[in-house]
């Protein structure tokens, strides 16, 4: 068929038996049919990350972002969150998701490798915006999006990861083109066509975890989602048999064993419910050994200069991703062991504050680093912190903590994302009446028109940048 003067080559074939059905719940989804829980959570991540992206927008790689992409900018036309003025709506989905990802602080999924709300949601906003949505509408299509990451990240068979390949992009971009599909109101054959064509343009690798490189992998991946919906409500797909489904989602990333775990109980058990609300400003493998960390300082009243050593006894995958004695940036600081761990016993924290470049200054931080000792033991669970400290007067002290703040045990509370958010806002950007915007926030779904709501999310001027990757 003719459609705009191309010739369009309709999908055909057999449906996937993991597309299909997620492209259907989509689909179907309506705010009305979702339950108080799942609607409940909705709220929680859209305050949450909204407030991460508004911290985040302070970050001065977004703005060397926004810089390189305003000679390439359509009709500005949608709001970068945080940040002063209008640009077109491409451009706010890409530097929205950088801003989401840039603190690593917005969401975790505990029972996957996955965190993508910040990306899935700024697939939304701009278009939310410019097409004066509701609230709800916007919150619908945030869970169907979700959701369909979610159960995909489930469904990853890790015997399939090699170690380089970071998996988390590609289930961002599929949810971030069910959930624009679901926006735009499309059918679910039309959004099983734009999921197949967002998932060839996943992309991301395990090396640049500590670099902007990873944020700019999930700008390009709510971008890549946005445009996917777009080009199959418009009737374009991908030839071959991509579109059919089980090439582009079994054969690529999920084990067929485990194909069925994708789509089990779809519809009536929520992997949306199982998102957490991140509580701390370090990569998420690394919560319980802060907490442990923090119970043991406030238990034991250690002062830093009593301590003469620190062991830390980690499960083998995290000391593969975390023991690193040296880093050049507050955002490497995130990911180290020795560097997270000497910031929690002297501070008592690990907020963003904690981490910013600022952190590589701090003599006793530098100094109390090097005494943390990183050991493998495999019989700590992944999702475990052991911490060992002992004085310079001989006493030995040992925590161990085996369910973390923000993990599926401890979700945050309401209040404590309340907290988490309104400090995040009042540290970004102080004239935007933290309390009351993120009051507003929490009440998205009542709001028939989200534009007004998005656009207090932006300062009378752009607050100054600061160095956080």
């Amino acid at each position: 068929m003719k459609q705009g003067g191309a010739t369009v080559t309709l999908t055909k074939g057999v449906a996937s038996p993991v597309a299909q059905p997620l492209a259907e719940l989509a689909a179907s989804l309506a705010w009305e049919g979702l339950s108080e829980p799942v609607r409940h959570e909705a709220r929680r991540s859209f305050v949450n990350i909204v407030a991460t992206m508004i911290a985040g927008s302070r970050d001065h790689s977004v703005h060397k972002l926004l810089s390189a992409l305003k000679p390439l900018m359509g009709p500005p036309r949608a709001t970068v969150v945080g940040c002063a003025g209008l640009v077109d709506t491409i451009s706010a989905t890409f530097l929205n998701a950088v801003s989401g990802k840039v603190l690593d602080l917005a969401d975790a999924h505990p029972a996957t490798p996955i965190h993508p709300g910040a990306t899935i949601l700024a697939s939304l906003l701009g278009l939310a915006e410019s097409r004066r949505l509701s609230g709800s509408e916007l919150l619908t299509a945030f869970v169907a999006g979700g959701e369909v990451a979610f159960r995909l990240g489930r469904a990853l068979a890790a015997e399939q990861c090699d170690g380089k390949c970071y998996m988390i992009a590609p289930y961002s971009v599929v949810g971030a083109a069910a959930a624009v599909g679901k926006l735009l109101g499309l059918s679910e054959s039309k959004i099983r066509n734009a999921m197949c064509i967002a998932v060839t343009q996943a992309s991301g690798l395990i090396d640049n975890l500590s670099d902007v490189a990873k944020c700019i992998g999930a700008g390009e991946a709510a971008r890549s989602g946005f445009l996917a919906a777009h080009y199959a409500q418009a009737d374009v797909v991908v030839s071959g048999t991509a579109p059919q489904g089980p090439v582009c989602f079994l054969d690529a990333f999920l084990n067929p064993a485990n194909s069925t775990a994708a789509i089990a109980n779809l519809g009536s058990s929520w992997e949306f419910l199982e998102n957490r609300s991140k509580p701390y400003a370090c990569c998420a493998f690394l919560y319980p050994l802060v907490d442990a960390v923090r119970d043991l300082r406030e238990r034991e009243k250690l002062s830093v200069d009593r301590i003469n050593e620190v062991v830390v006894l980690s499960h083998p995958s995290n000391v593969r991703r975390g023991d690193r004695p040296r880093v050049s940036t507050g955002r490497e600081a995130k990911f180290s062991i020795q560097f997270t761990t000497a910031i929690a016993l002297i501070r008592g924290t690990a907020n963003l504050p904690d981490f910013l470049d600022s952190v590589l200054s701090d003599r006793r931080v530098l100094e109390l680093s090097r005494l943390v000792k990183v050991e493998e033991n495999a019989s700590i669970g992944p999702e475990w912190g052991f911490v060992r400290v002992k004085t310079s007067d001989g006493q030995t002290f040992e925590c161990l903590v085996k369910q973390s703040r923000g993990s599926q045990s401890r979700q945050l509370e309401d209040w404590e994302i309340t907290e988490k958010t309104v400090g995040l806002i009042e540290w970004a950007a102080p004239q935007l009446h933290a309390p009351h915007l993120v009051e507003a926030l929490w009440n998205v779904n009542t709001a028939k028109d989200v534009q007004p709501l998005i656009a207090r999310t932006v300062p009378s001027k752009s607050p100054t940048m600061v160095p956080m990757t």
